[in-house]
């Protein structure tokens, strides 16, 4: 969903979508990594998206 919004929804800032996905991973997560993991992802993303 994130990624969706990042790409398509110019009315949502894009650190809010990295941040709500963050912390939906937070709350669903069983893993202790996996903020991070998605962290690294959306950071990917955003970096192709600014350049």
């Amino acid at each position: 969903v994130a990624i969706y919004e990042m790409l398509y929804e110019d009315d949502i800032p894009l650190k809010v979508s990295v941040d709500e996905a963050i912390e939906i991973a937070k709350s669903l997560g069983q893993q202790e990594d996996t903020p991070k993991f998605i962290n690294g992802v959306l950071g990917k993303i955003l970096d192709n998206i600014g350049s």
